[in-house]
């Protein structure tokens, strides 16, 4: 009977130690959900606030803020060295839109740059060469390419938007 006695209290302290360690993991999940969305909160709202900045210039100015873009990748690459984290995220939806997020920026700044080497490379050949024409349809690209930029813009912002109040 001493026998039954030792095998059941060591049954109920198994159990024990396994829903300790069950609650103690989820709270460590819990947590790590935490202090992610806190970072990506902080990173994306600076992201918007650059995309803002980015969308004014394009939509008033003939010419490129180059620290706002490079901020603006650079809160990518924060972005992007914490996407591994976004494992913690309540679910697979979130998880997928925060990489979806992750690459349509990436795509758009990529695009931005092209755009803004495009730009200055024709001024350069502009300032050498007197073919006007070329000029002129060189310029009537880059502004139909910076109207587009700037729809991507508003459109990204407007999904960053969304997305904070999703994981809020």
């Amino acid at each position: 009977m001493q026998v039954l006695y030792i095998l059941l209290g060591a049954l109920f302290t198994y159990l024990s130690l396994w829903a300790l360690e069950g609650q103690k993991n989820k709270h460590v999940r819990k947590e790590k959900e935490r202090n992610f969305i806190l970072f990506i909160r902080q990173e994306l709202l600076s992201f918007s606030k650059g995309v803002d900045r980015l969308k004014n210039i394009f939509g008033q100015k003939n010419w490129f803020d180059l620290m706002t873009v490079g901020q603006l990748e650079k809160n990518l690459q924060n972005m992007e060295s914490q996407r591994k984290e976004s494992i913690y995220l309540r679910s697979q939806n979130l998880q997928e839109e925060f990489a979806d997020l992750i690459t349509e920026s990436a795509n758009i700044l990529t695009g931005i740059r092209f755009l803004e080497s495009n730009y200055l490379e024709t001024i350069e050949k502009n300032k050498t060469s007197k073919q006007n024409n070329d000029f002129k349809d060189t310029v009537n690209f880059i502004n139909q390419r910076r109207t587009l930029n700037l729809i991507d813009l508003i459109e990204i912002q407007r999904k960053i938007s969304e997305y904070l109040k999703k994981i809020s």
